[in-house]
């Protein structure tokens, strides 16, 4: 057998990382990092191996989007490491089914010997076979353990909503964090004018477009490049905000916040299952809205006012149509997903680039696409060009 090469996975999710007041030492990377290295030094075949430590503090064990995961992943396969050490089988995933792939699929097809020290674990002595029922017993109980945690976790977000008090990141646009209780809000001396006079616009008459188009010429920084100038080191907008500008869709979702009527409004997204990162909008009957929360920057007759305004005009509504290149295309100099022009006065709808047609983006200016069949045919080259058997057209319109 080879010298032994060996990666090290460590992971601390926020979950581990607090348990009430109290921190879970148990799961600490400390403790970890010392256990793990403890039971290399104590066997003879593992204390001279050539080590390698990743390490995740602060992701959850649900999925393997992790950024060490992937790194150590990325080097067993390339052949860096032949043997994998955790804690326990938690550390390593708390998804069952990905756990199971891993042990009775990759592991063994990459000829990578994994040791779970706390699980009593070594693939080693389950040569041909997937370490029974007990491994299997043991990973469904973390993967469970998981789902009720966040199930805990959304319980506990549904009461601090109903009590009035943020439960997202940061506050929206045109308020910020209440010094004396960071949970509430108060408007931002800088922002809350702006909202203030996007309301005002709109309740003047000027349409959503126009109201972009007045705050482009003045210069106004977008909800974004303010967010970047007063978190420099944050990654939120980077890459966008450089070249953003105030869009129709940006000023309808201002509009649209019932937030600025003073009211605390929580779960306005939920995951689609416990554990699952994919979240979907709630129907806003299923909103948690408790009134006069925080001071108002427009009261609750204007909102309405507002809003009778904005969804008065039926070509303001966004097009929900699905069709094959749906999100998919976008601008070369922007970056930004292009708009579908699908006209009823014209049979070939074509892409073009929102911020350089209707927003006065100069390098975007005049940026269309071809015509969505010339652009479905060119993907359909791409693919066949790429894939082993070659596809069909029927399969092209299925998909």
């Amino acid at each position: 057998m080879s010298e032994p090469r060996i990666a090290i996975y460590i992971r601390l999710s926020s979950a581990d990382e607090e348990t009430g007041k109290k921190k879970d030492e148990s799961n600490s990377v400390v403790n970890q990092r010392s256990l793990i290295h403890a039971y290399l030094d104590k066997h003879s075949e593992f204390a001279n191996a050539v080590r390698r430590e990743f390490v995740d503090d602060g992701f959850s064990g649900t999925n393997t989007d992790r950024p060490a995961f992937q790194e150590m992943v990325k080097q067993i396969r390339d052949g860096r490491f032949n043997t994998c050490i955790t804690k326990d089988f938690s550390r390593f995933s708390r998804d069952y089914i990905e756990m199971g792939d891993y042990l009775e699929c990759l592991f063994p097809f990459l000829k990578i010997r994994y040791i779970s020290i706390n699980d009593n674990y070594d693939s080693a002595d389950y040569k041909g076979t997937t370490g029974g029922l007990d491994v299997v017993l043991r990973n469904i109980v973390y993967d469970s353990y998981s789902k009720d945690l966040s199930v805990k976790v959304k319980t506990a977000m549904i009461q601090c909503a109903k009590k009035g008090q943020r439960i997202n990141g940061e506050p929206c646009y045109g308020y910020v964090s209440n010094p004396e209780n960071p949970r509430f809000d108060i408007p931002d001396p800088e922002t809350a004018p702006i909202v203030r006079r996007i309301f005002d616009l709109a309740l003047d008459g000027m349409r959503p477009a126009a109201i972009a188009h007045l705050l482009n010429d003045e210069g106004i920084p977008t909800p974004g490049q303010y967010y970047l100038m007063k978190h420099p080191g944050s990654k939120n907008h980077v890459g966008k905000a450089d070249n953003q500008r105030w869009g129709c869709y940006t000023i309808r979702r201002i509009l649209d916040k019932l937030t600025y009527t003073g009211a605390a409004v929580g779960m306005m997204k939920c995951n689609v299952a416990p554990c699952s990162k994919v979240r979907k909008e709630a129907k806003r009957e299923e909103w948690i809205v408790v009134p006069g929360m925080h001071e108002a920057i427009v009261n609750e007759e204007e909102y309405q006012k507002v809003q009778k305004i904005i969804h008065s005009n039926p070509a303001g509504e966004r097009n929900n149509t699905p069709f094959p290149l749906k999100s998919l295309v976008v601008c070369g100099y922007c970056g930004r997903r292009m708009a579908r022009w699908n006209s009823k006065f014209t049979r070939n709808p074509r892409f073009y680039c929102t911020y350089g047609g209707e927003y006065g983006n100069i390098t975007c200016k005049d940026v269309k696409s071809p015509f969505e069949c010339e652009l479905e045919k060119i993907v359909l080259t791409g693919i066949k060009d790429h894939c082993p058997n070659r596809i069909g057209e029927k399969v092209w319109q299925i998909a």
